[in-house]
């Protein structure tokens, strides 16, 4: 997925908001949605130098989209994580890495039209989402041309695993 993050720091927190794109969520039968995650973030340093630590909360809309490009529903979802973050200065370039894990709280009594089974013509009401536990990690490094001047490249790589749809029907 793609993934944009703008964040503010300040001594000990960070807060921020962004936005992903991951496709290819899986469902029953041979349907799949691409899922658009809107959030706010709010991150707690538990020390602020060397290798950094962190508590990080979300709080979201997703969007859901099925194959036919329509936006069908959206839903609020809730996530608590852990992850670690540190930095290597070598004058003029910062190296950086980060490992993180999110756990994705369960939403249930959702009553979401999530399309139409073919065989029944009946709708498929979502009424359970578990979004699993989500593993990343991040590295790259930033260039100081002068004081006014920097470009900074970075990866990142994140997993999703155990993601669960549980319908009425």
């Amino acid at each position: 997925g793609l993934n944009v993050e703008l964040v503010q720091s300040i001594p000990f927190i960070e807060l921020g908001l962004g936005t992903s794109y991951e496709t290819g969520f899986k469902t029953t039968g041979n349907k799949s949605y691409d899922a658009v995650p809107i959030y706010v973030l709010a991150k707690y340093n538990l020390f602020p130098k060397g290798v950094k630590p962190y508590l990080v909360a979300k709080y979201g809309l997703v969007l859901y989209q099925n194959e036919e490009n329509c936006v069908l529903d959206n839903g609020a979802y809730y996530s608590v994580g852990v992850g670690a973050s540190t930095r290597k200065y070598i004058d003029p370039v910062v190296l950086f890495t980060s490992v993180s894990a999110n756990y994705g709280l369960k939403q249930s009594g959702l009553n979401q039209v999530r399309g139409v089974d073919t065989s029944t013509g009946a709708a498929n009401i979502l009424d359970e989402f578990n979004p699993g536990v989500t593993a990343g990690f991040s590295f790259g490094f930033a260039y100081s041309f002068n004081y006014d001047v920097s470009m900074t490249m970075s990866y990142q790589q994140s997993f999703n695993m155990q993601t669960s749809f549980k319908y009425k029907n």
